[in-house]
């Protein structure tokens, strides 16, 4: 499964539209929101770039509920590591999670994603103490996002909310 895709799991981030009501997001939940089905109306999938890689864009607002259910490359990373294979779990950084999103059917479309943030973040520091934890050797925050890409509203709410 791709990477925002994860987080998306990783922060239970499912548009109310979806009507997903479990504590956790497993395979079957996965291949609703990629395919769509019956209870899932399938969710935008958009190009990075000029790339192949494409992903799966989050619908996020207010009225997401945000809460850390777990996140599969921790899994991953254990079954690995029975078979004495060595891997690096990777997590899609906080900024660039919301950014890559777009704002839900419920909100506004000139909604600032990075409102979010503080709501995540939470989530966020729980997986990478785990992660921590879990992966002595370190892990990788992707960041798919240049600075250069930021505009100027963005990067004075980042600065403001990390303060």
């Amino acid at each position: 499964m791709g990477k925002v895709l994860g987080n998306t799991a990783m922060l239970e981030a499912v548009p109310p539209r979806c009507s997903f009501a479990s504590s956790k997001i497993g395979l079957d939940i996965h291949f609703s929101i990629i395919l769509g089905d019956t209870t899932f109306p399938v969710m935008e999938m958009i190009k990075w770039l000029d790339t192949n890689y494409h992903y799966i864009v989050s619908e996020l607002g207010l009225e997401v509920k945000i809460a850390y259910s777990s996140y599969k490359a921790m899994e991953e990373y254990k079954e690995t590591k029975e078979f004495y294979i060595h891997i690096v779990p990777v997590l899609v950084e906080p900024v660039s999670y919301l950014l890559l999103s777009k704002p839900a059917k419920s909100v506004a479309k000139t909604f600032n994603l990075l409102s979010l943030l503080n709501s995540i973040l939470p989530s966020y520091k729980q997986v990478v103490i785990e992660l921590w934890q879990l992966v002595l050797h370190g892990f990788n925050l992707m960041n798919r996002l240049l600075v250069m890409l930021f505009t100027h509203k963005q990067k004075l709410t980042i600065s403001l909310m990390l303060k």
